[in-house]
């Protein structure tokens, strides 16, 4: 795989999810594809207060929005704000573009299927897992 991959398994992730609910989720989930399940994420991770975190993960999300191909909503939540992503229609048409490519389609349906169990588990599992790999 070339050095595009990172950047096209970030764009599969958020859409295997369709909305990605929070930054620290975010952080796991990549961090989990990388290590448990070897996806070939060219990403550094760090321990961090809540976990395995990357900035250049942080970073690159940063620059898919300001392209418009990834939106960041800001939602209320009791007491705090939750960061959600997903894809905008930008975004969508690049992938399904990409995804005519027969080793990105494999890559996807193997990464769909590990995200779907992620999405939604609670952050506190999500978290204590990340950990238990660092």
């Amino acid at each position: 795989m070339d050095d595009v991959t990172t950047t096209v398994i970030e764009l599969m992730v958020l859409k295997a999810c369709k909305q990605l609910r929070g930054r620290t989720r975010l952080q796991k989930i990549f961090f989990l594809l990388k290590r448990k399940y070897n996806i070939p994420i060219n990403l550094e991770f760090k321990p961090y207060f809540y976990g395995p975190y990357s900035e250049e993960l942080a970073h690159d999300i940063q620059v898919l929005r300001g392209f418009g191909i990834v939106e960041e909503k800001v939602v209320p939540v009791n007491d705090y704000v939750e960061f959600v992503y997903e894809l905008t229609e930008k975004g969508e048409n690049l992938l399904k573009k990409l995804l005519s490519n027969d080793e990105y389609k494999e890559l996807y349906e193997k990464i769909s299927k590990y995200v779907e169990q992620y999405k939604d588990i609670s952050l506190k599992d999500l978290v204590y897992e990340a950990k238990s790999l660092l």
